[in-house]
C-alpha cells in the first residue's frame, strides 16, 4: 500500500517549490530548548518562523527571548493562539480572544505597540470556515504545512516514534526523524515543514 496516503494534514496541492524549504516552529518559546534551536539556525544561516503561544510570553525571560528572535533578520515571530486551544470547539468571540491576546503579548515582548504579526497557525490544524474568517479579521495569513516532521511523536519516545501514536509511519523511519523529514521534503521538492521548538529531541536533531 502507498504509505503516503494517510497524510491528511499535509497539503493536497504541493509544489512546485524549487527545492526551497520553510522551517517553522510551533509551541514556544521554551527557555530550555528554543535558545539551542536559535543557535543552530544562526550557525547555518537558516531562516525560520516561530509560531508562539501567547500564555508563554508572560515572563520577562520568555519576552526577552521573543525579542531576541524578532531582532534577528533570519527569524520571524508569529501567532499560534493564546492557550493552544482547538478552535473548532470555540465560539467566535473565544477565537478572537485567542488571537488578540497573543498579538498583544507579542507587542509587549517586542516593546512595540504598533507591531502586527503577519502569520497565524491554528493549533492542531483544526480549522473551519468560521475560524479562517476570524483569522482574516486580524489581517493575518493562516499558515499550514506540507511536511509534518512528526517531531512531537519522536519526542514522546525519546527519539523513537511509536506505532501506538503514528501507526502508518514506515518501520525504517521509526527511529529516524531526519530521514523521515528529508524523505517527505524530497517527495514534495521542498515546502513548509512543521517542527516544535518546545521539544528537546527536536533541538538535538535539528
Amino acid at each position: 500500500p502507498d504509505w503516503r496516503a494517510p497524510f491528511l494534514l499535509e497539503s493536497r496541492w504541493p509544489g512546485p517549490f524549487g527545492l526551497r524549504v520553510a522551517l517553522t516552529f510551533d509551541d514556544g518559546p521554551n527557555l530550555a530548548t528554543t535558545p539551542s534551536i536559535v543557535e543552530t539556525l544562526r550557525a547555518e544561516g537558516v531562516p525560520a518562523t516561530f509560531f508562539m503561544v501567547g500564555y508563554k510570553l508572560e515572563t520577562p525571560e520568555t519576552r526577552a527571548l521573543a525579542l531576541e528572535i524578532h531582532a534577528d533578520p533570519l527569524f520571524e515571530v508569529a501567532n499560534h493562539s493564546y492557550s493552544h486551544a482547538r478552535f473548532t470547539t470555540l465560539t467566535v468571540e473565544q477565537m478572537r480572544s485567542e488571537i488578540a491576546l497573543t498579538n498583544q503579548n507579542i507587542r509587549i515582548a517586542l516593546g512595540d505597540a504598533c507591531h502586527h504579526p503577519r502569520f497565524f497557525r491554528i493549533p492542531y490544524s483544526a480549522s473551519s470556515c468560521a475560524s479562517a474568517g476570524v483569522v482574516r479579521e486580524y489581517g493575518l495569513s493562516m499558515v499550514g504545512f506540507h511536511v509534518d516532521t512528526l517531531d512531537w511523536c519522536y519526542a514522546i519516545g525519546s527519539g523513537t516514534c511509536s506505532p501506538a501514536y503514528v501507526s502508518w509511519l514506515p518501520p525504517q523511519y521509526q527511529s529516524d526523524m531526519v530521514g523521515w523529514t528529508l524523505t517527505r521534503l524530497a517527495l514534495y521538492g521542498g515546502g513548509v515543514a512543521i517542527l516544535h521548538d518546545s521539544q528537546a529531541n527536536t533541538a538535538a536533531q535539528l
